[in-house]
């Protein structure tokens, strides 16, 4: 398959409304996915994202990438995959509960790393 039209399946996939330049090309044997540059659409300044600011973007970001997911398979053939068993539902359950965890162990070594002058940043992440 050509790996530009891949890439653009997938994007379809996921997102709700799609560039409308999104496409795939070839040039010189090699594959490559086209699309728009710049929308002119706003974007988030650095000033926005401390606080409850960054709390309210990381749940958009995660809402949004959770969404795009759900979108991305057909539920038939993975209920057909999974089968009847609980296994899926504990293995994920298990595999969320560990990485929680981890996160929070990565945030607390973060905070030490800023204490000790490590890391320079603003206050908003302590």
């Amino acid at each position: 398959m050509h790996q530009g039209e891949r890439v653009v399946r997938a994007q379809r996939m996921q997102q709700v409304r799609s560039d409308i330049l999104l496409g795939w090309t070839s040039l010189g044997g090699a594959d490559y996915l086209v699309r728009q540059l710049n929308d002119h659409k706003a974007s988030i300044e650095d000033e926005d994202l401390k606080g409850q600011g960054l709390v309210e973007y990381a749940t958009t970001c995660g809402e949004v990438l959770a969404k795009g997911h759900a979108r991305s398979g057909d539920p038939a053939v993975l209920a057909g995959y999974l089968g009847a068993s609980d296994r899926c539902d504990k293995a994920l359950a298990e595999f969320s509960v560990s990485y929680a965890d981890q996160t929070t162990k990565d945030y607390e070594l973060f905070k030490k790393a800023i204490r000790s002058g490590r890391i320079k940043t603003g206050k908003a992440y302590l």
